[in-house]
C-alpha cells in the first residue's frame, strides 16, 4: 500500500529531476529517460521474493522463477540490488509481447559474468522469434531479429560491472558495451513474435532453455533510439531510465511495513527481515498506511542480532523511523535498538543503544552519552518523523527533517548490536506505532535528512511520493529535493 503523508504543505516530486551529480556524491537525485520507456526493472524491490515490479508506465511486473541470488547491483550502493542467475533454471519472464511492432527500440542493462558460458544461445534479455540478445557462444555476444542482426566479441568473462545497451534506428543496429561502441551493422527494423520478453533466460533465444550463468542489473527497454551520448551517461551512471533518488546509497536495512499480515517484515534493503513475536498488529492507519503496532508489554519485532555495527568514534550511520507514541510509556522503553544483547542478558562490559521517548540513548560501561530530544509524550497520537545522524563522535538528531539537539561520545562500543522494534524482547516493551524503519552506514546530510523525510524513494527507482510536507523555512529557501 502506497505510504500517506499527513501534514499540511503539498509537494509533487514524480518528474525528471534536475542531474546535480554523478551517483556517489552527495546528489539527492540523477537524471531520468522516461521519454519512450515501456518496460524498465531495476531488481531493487524485493518485498516479492516471486515478483520483481516493472517500474516504467508499462507495469509489466516479472516474475521471479527458480531461486535466484539478490547480490549488491552496479551502483554498489546499499540499496541497489541485482539478480544472480544460477544457469540452470533461474530467470524473469513477463507476460507481455513487449518488442513487437518497435520502429526504433533501445535495450539498456548492467551484467556481470565472472565464469564463461558453459555452452552457447544463453539469452541475456529479449524475446524469442522477434529480438533475440545473449551470448551466442561464450566469446560472442549477438543482437538477432528477423530483419537482421550483429556478432561482437564479448567475454569469455566478466570480473566487473559492465554496462550494455544497443540502438536501432534508420542507419542500423548499434551495440555499446560501458558508453563504447563496439558494433554495428545494418538492417532493423520492425518485427514481432507471440512470445514474450525474458531476463535471464527461460525463452530468448528458443522457447524454452537459454539458462543465463552471472547478474544482471537494471534492465530498460525503450521504444525510441537514445543518443550515444545518453548510452554514455548512462554507462557513467550520471542518468537512469527514471529519474531516482540517491538517499539510498549505504542503506544496510529498510524495513517498509507494507506486508498487512503475516509475522515477518521484509527487509527491502537486503540483510535480515524482522520477525514478529507477541501480538505486534498489523494496522491501517488513515495518515500512513500500513504500519506496525506495539502493545507496550510483549510485543517486539526482532531484525537481527548484529543488524547495528559496531559504533566506534570513527564510522558514521543514520537510523530513520516514522513513530505515533502511545500513552503509558516509560522514558527507557525502546523504540528502536537493544537494551540488552541476543542473549537476554547485558554486553560484558554493558553496552546498548537505543530510540527511547526522550533520547538517543548510548550506553557504554555505566556511562551514558545520549542526545535528548523533545519527550514523545507531546506528540502521542501523532506521526513524527526521526531520525538520528552520526558522524564521527557525535551525534544530530531531527524532528520533521528540521535539525534539533546535537551531543558528542567519547567511548566505543566493543560489538555490533541486535536491532529490535518496538521493545527489547521481555524489556522495556514500548506503546505505540511505527512506520518506515530504515539504518544506514552513512551518515545523511541535513539535505537528504529533508529528502526522506518529503518521501523519497530508498530503493533508488520509481517517482518520489506525492504527499503533504511541513517544515519551517520561507518559500525562496527551500531545500533540494523538493518540489512545489
Amino acid at each position: 500500500m502506497t505510504k500517506k503523508l499527513t501534514v499540511t504543505r503539498r509537494f509533487i516530486a514524480a518528474g525528471i529531476v534536475s542531474l546535480m551529480a554523478i551517483i556517489g556524491t552527495a546528489s539527492l537525485n540523477a537524471q531520468g529517460l522516461e521519454e519512450g520507456l515501456i518496460g524498465y526493472w531495476p531488481f531493487d524491490d524485493q518485498s516479492d521474493p516471486e515478483s520483481t515490479p516493472d517500474m516504467s508506465e508499462g507495469g509489466n511486473h516479472g516474475t521471479v522463477n527458480g531461486e535466484p541470488e539478490f547480490v549488491t547491483g552496479a551502483t554498489g550502493g546499499g540499496g541497489d540490488k541485482a539478480i544472480q542467475f544460477d544457469g540452470a533454471d533461474d530467470s524473469v519472464t513477463t507476460e507481455v509481447s513487449l518488442l513487437n511492432d518497435l520502429e526504433e527500440l533501445t535495450l539498456s542493462f548492467w551484467m556481470l559474468m565472472p565464469e564463461a558460458q558453459p555452452g552457447n544461445r544463453v539469452g541475456l534479455i529479449g524475446q524469442n522469434d522477434a529480438v533475440e540478445y545473449g551470448m551466442i557462444n561464450p566469446t560472442t555476444m549477438q543482437y538477432w531479429t528477423p530483419a537482421g542482426n550483429i556478432n561482437v566479441n564479448f567475454g569469455p568473462t566478466l570480473e566487473e560491472w559492465t554496462h550494455v545497451a544497443v540502438i536501432v534506428n534508420a542507419d542500423g543496429m548499434h551495440v555499446y558495451s560501458n558508453g563504447e561502441q563496439i558494433g554495428t551493422a545494418g538492417g532493423g527494423g520492425p518485427v514481432s513474435s507471440g512470445d514474450t520478453f525474458n531476463m535471464g533466460g527461460d525463452g530468448v533465444y528458443d522457447a524454452t532453455g537459454n539458462w543465463f550463468l552471472g547478474s544482471i542489473d537494471d534492465v530498460a527497454v525503450w521504444n525510441v533510439a537514445l543518443s550515444e551520448d545518453q548510452i554514455v551517461a548512462l554507462a557513467a551512471q550520471q542518468i537512469f531510465p527514471i529519474a531516482r533518488s540517491t538517499v539510498g546509497m549505504g542503506l544496510i536495512g529498510y524495513w517498509p511495513l507494507d506486508e498487512g499480515s503475516g509475522t515477518t517484515a521484509a527487509n527491502a534493503g537486503g540483510g535480515s527481515d524482522a520477525q514478529l513475536y507477541n501480538d505486534v498488529e498489523w494496522v491501517s492507519d488513515p495518515d500512513r498506511g500500513t504500519v506496525l503496532s506495539f502493545n507496550g508489554v510483549d510485543a517486539y519485532a526482532d531484525a537481527g542480532a548484529e543488524t547495528i555495527p559496531q559504533m566506534t568514534q570513527d564510522n558514521d550511520f543514520t537510523w530513520s523511523v516514522w513513530i505515533n507514541q502511545g500513552s503509558g510509556n516509560g522514558a527507557n522503553n525502546v523504540v528502536l535498538g537493544n537494551r540488552y544483547s541476543p542473549g537476554g542478558g547485558d554486553f560484558a562490559p554493558r553496552e546498548f543503544i537505543k530510540f527511547t521517548p526522550t533520547k538517543f540513548e548510548f550506553h557504554l560501561d555505566g556511562a551514558p552519552q545520549n542526545c535528548e530530544y523533545d519527550d514523545l509524550t507531546t506528540s502521542e497520537g501523532e506521526w513524527v518523523h526521526y531520525v538520528v545522524v552520526k558522524t564521527g563522535n557525535a551525534f544530530t538528531h531531527y524532528s520533521n527533517g528540521e535539525e534539533g539537539e546535537s551531543s558528542t561520545f567519547t567511548s566505543e562500543l566493543q560489538n555490533p548490536q541486535p536491532f529490535y522494534f518496538g521493545g527489547d524482547k521481555a524489556a522495556e516493551n514500548w506503546n505505540g506505532m511505527l512506520d518506515e524503519i530504515a539504518i544506514w552506514d552513512r551518515a545523511l546530510s541535513a539535505e537528504e535528512v529533508v529528502a526522506v523525510y518529503n518521501g523519497t524513494s530508498l530503493l533508488g527507482g520509481g517517482r518520489r511520493v506525492v504527499g503533504k510536507f511541513e517544515a519551517n523555512w520561507d518559500d525562496e529557501e527551500e531545500p533540494a529535493g523538493t518540489f512545489m
